[in-house]
Formats: C-alpha cells, structure tokens, sequence
C-alpha cells in the first residue's frame, strides 16, 4: 500500500518535472500575426475570394480579393495566384506563425531563469522563487517535515497566481490560451501537495 509520505514525496518530485513543460506564452496569437514577417500575408484572415477566369488569358490563374484584418481594416489587397500558390503562401505563413510561438512559449525552468538573468525583470521573480521552493519541498519530503511542505505548498500557490495578475496589468496577457498546460498542472499538482502534506501532519500530530 502507498503511504501519503509516498505519495507527498512522488508529487514533489513531479513538480520539477512540470517545471519543463509549457507555461506561458509572452505574446498572444494576435500579436505574433501582426508582427512585420505575417502581417499582410494570405494567412486565416481571408475573408472573401472572387474566382475570375472568363476574361483571363491564362485559365489556371485567379483573383484573390482578401479584406485585411490589421488596423487598416478597410483596405483590400489582390493576389493573381494559382490555387498552387495561394497554398503554398498559406502553409508558409502557418509554419512561420507556429514557429514564432513556439519560440514565445517559455517552460516553468525558462521562466524563472529570466530574473537570474537580468535582475530588473522582477515580473519572473515569483518563478524563480516557485523553483527554490519545488527543490526544497522534494527535500523536506524524504525528511517528512509534512508541515513545511505544507505551508511552502502554499506559497507556491500564491506565487503562481501573483505573475498571471503581473502579467495582465502589464499587457503581456491579452489572451488565455497563453496560458499553457504546464502551468495548470503545477497549481494542481501543489493542491495535491497541499491536501496529501496537511492529512499527514494532522495524523502525525493526533499520533496516529
């Protein structure tokens, strides 16, 4: 039978594990669309397409009427493309697209190094200090100081959720999907922690 110091002490160790898994996205979808490599190509804002070959002297070519999406919201652009090329211009821009925000999607490890390395980005700081603490409660776990791990669940907790308020009030979060998998994982990894650690202490301290 698995004990609960078993178990309090496979979550913690788990909890460095998550550290490696998506977090945030320092960028929304929006954004990263806009920026000068996408903007203004014949990416998803497609909107309407007008086929023309009656009066084309090559039928293989078309007309294609895109509203743009951006801040000139009003303008139209035309492209004189084969259906070939329109493709090929839209997996290029999905493959540059996915590839950017793969590059603005930080892990939990990624995250909290930003403070070491420069000291005035202090938005990261509660990363940092989440990992100091995940290191330190896989320790306090194989000593069995079930309160401590108690109460740095707690902070861990809390110091998640303070960057998502950081974030919103500095813009960086516009969207909720740039929150990623890992960072749910984490929080519900540290209530597992949390519940496991409290049941344990009350039962060491009624002596059972």
């Amino acid at each position: 039978m698995i004990t609960a110091s078993t178990i309090i002490r496979r979550l913690s160790l788990f909890s460095l594990l998550i550290l490696f898994f998506p977090f945030f996205q320092t960028c929304s979808d929006k954004n990263i669309i806009e920026n000068p490599y996408l903007k203004g190509g014949p990416l998803s804002e497609i909107t309407q397409i007008t086929v023309s070959t009656s009066d084309s002297p090559h039928p293989e070519k078309i007309t294609v009427e895109k509203v743009s999406l951006a801040k000139d919201s009003n303008s139209i652009k035309e492209y004189h493309l084969s259906f070939d090329e329109l493709r090929e211009k839209k997996l290029t821009a999905i493959n540059l697209f996915n590839k950017r925000k793969s590059e603005m999607t930080s892990n939990g490890y990624e995250l909290g190094s930003e403070f070491l390395k420069d000291a005035s980005q202090m938005i990261y700081l509660p990363f940092t200090i989440v990992i100091a603490l995940c290191l330190l409660s896989v320790y306090l776990s194989y000593k069995e100081k079930f309160k401590l791990i108690f109460i740095l669940s707690i902070s861990n907790f809390c110091l998640l959720i303070i960057p998502l308020i950081l974030f919103y009030m500095a813009e960086y979060l516009e969207e909720i999907a740039q929150i990623k998998f890992g960072y749910y994982m984490l929080l519900s990894n540290q209530i597992l922690i949390n519940y496991f650690s409290f049941k344990e202490f009350r039962n060491n301290k009624n002596g059972i």
